[in-house]
């Protein structure tokens, strides 16, 4: 099935991103702020959680 996906980011740093990863619709959002950012995902198989990331 393959996936794929798309997200934006705003100038005040918002992310909202969306996709399709193997039949399973992903959405998610959350903010980046200097070096670092998080935020939260939900599956359409009900599965959800937190992300991070950090810039070296």
């Amino acid at each position: 099935m393959g996936s794929q996906g798309s997200a934006s980011i705003s100038a005040n740093g918002a992310i909202r991103g969306s996709g399709n990863y193997s039949g399973i619709r992903v959405t998610s959002q959350g903010r980046l702020s200097g070096r670092t950012g998080s935020g939260t995902f939900q599956r359409s198989d009900g599965c959800s959680g937190r992300w991070v990331a950090s810039r070296q």
